[in-house]
């Protein structure tokens, strides 16, 4: 319980003393942005320097991978997922162990990165590592001890993406998701609650995975399809809840990319439409109304290339590099984040986000209760202002 609180916890303090930032709106709507003399230049970083190259980010926790393979994260540290013991670490304002600067994972260079809720993972050419809370046997390997270093996951070998939600850890390999852990909603996918500590392969035919909070979702050969709690409408309107293996998600189609957060999800098409569906009540569908949870309606925002969908919002990259966002904290209508320079990818926690800008720093923005701006502080009050996390400062 105390674990899913904290996927809250940072938006009730954001309520507390900033409910609303709304991070620099385009259109000259609300908050900050970036000061011009910080402002990186609208241009791609040098091949030879140090600059980072994929962002991911779960509950209060983000990482970043760098492109010498590098993995550094920061923010919330309850388990140990940034790497760092956290009983060494201060209590932070959001009420636990955090690490407020980035901290290198010692591994081989990484390829991709996957997060969980207080686990985190990387993938180095075809072997998997994982570290964090393992007390579900969510790593997949038959154990359930937590590890502050990263443990090479034989069992998950091949994967070429991983991502995790509360206590359960889904991964991809040759089309097979595969998935380990507590299982309480359901979202293993093996149609019981029962916990799993070994591999179980929810489905074959998938290229791509998304796993939300409790609900996982992956696009198959013949369409999306999800499997965990239903009881807001989050995989369908049947009002089957639970849905505890793979069923079909109907009136989504064409779907290239994908975000599952607490109780919504959210899919970009062939098209770059979004299109979100399930709880609806702090504007998560993004098409202006709040309230009514919904089966699939086309979000408010165009030319999308990239979603995150993380607790009560969620956030856009459009072929332009804008980032948009909508739900909690910000509006029910999608709404440009002022940002100093194009963004390459997002990246969206319970009560904060990120952005990677084209040339290469990470910049992010909302609560800093646990340390999310990955500049060292922290801060009972969120903030509207990007903030630059402190990412290749010695290594360039």
């Amino acid at each position: 319980m105390i674990a899913a609180m904290r996927w809250f916890a940072v938006l009730a303090l954001a309520c507390v003393v900033g409910c609303g930032f709304r991070p620099g709106l385009g259109g000259g709507g609300g908050g900050g942005g970036i000061d011009a003399s910080d402002a990186p230049p609208d241009t791609p970083p040098d091949a030879e320097g140090c600059h980072v190259v994929e962002l991911a980010a779960s509950g209060s926790t983000t990482c970043a991978r760098e492109n010498d393979g590098s993995v550094w994260c920061w923010g919330w540290d309850s388990r140990g997922q940034t790497g760092v013991t956290p009983s060494t670490e201060p209590v932070c304002p959001g009420g636990d162990y955090c690490t407020a600067a980035p901290n290198q994972i010692a591994m081989p260079a990484a390829t991709a990165l996957g997060l969980g809720n207080e686990d985190a993972c990387a993938i180095a050419g075809t072997d998997v590592y994982c570290w964090g809370a393992n007390g579900a046997g969510e790593f997949g390997d038959g154990t359930q001890t937590d590890s502050i270093t990263a443990r090479e996951i034989t069992a998950r070998a091949g994967a070429t993406a991983i991502q995790g939600g509360y206590n359960v850890l889904c991964s991809l390999a040759s089309g097979a998701v595969s998935c380990a852990g507590g299982n309480s909603a359901y979202d293993v996918g093996d149609g019981s609650d029962d916990i799993r500590t070994s591999l179980y392969t929810a489905l074959t035919g998938a290229t791509v995975l998304a796993k939300g909070y409790q609900n996982t979702c992956a696009l198959t050969t013949s369409g999306l399809q999800c499997w965990g709690p239903n009881a807001l409408d989050e995989i369908d309107t049947s009002g089957t809840n639970p849905e505890g293996s793979p069923t079909p998600v109907p009136g989504v189609t064409g779907t290239v990319a994908l975000a599952v957060g607490y109780r919504h999800s959210c899919a970009v098409s062939t098209t770059h439409a979004v299109t979100c569906w399930g709880t609806n009540s702090n504007g998560e569908l993004g098409n202006g109304t709040t309230g009514t949870d919904s089966g699939p309606v086309t979000a408010s925002v165009s030319n999308a290339v990239q979603v995150t969908a993380m607790a009560n919002h969620s956030c856009a990259l459009d072929t332009s590099g804008a980032m948009w966002c909508w739900g909690e904290n910000y509006t029910s209508t999608p709404a440009q984040i002022s940002l100093a320079a194009r963004a390459t990818q997002i990246a969206s926690g319970s009560g904060h986000d990120c952005a990677l800008l084209v040339d290469g720093s990470v910049w992010c923005w909302g609560s800093d209760s646990f340390g999310q701006y990955g500049n060292g502080t922290t801060s009972a009050t969120a903030s509207a202002t990007p903030v630059k996390a402190s990412l290749c400062m010695t290594r360039d």
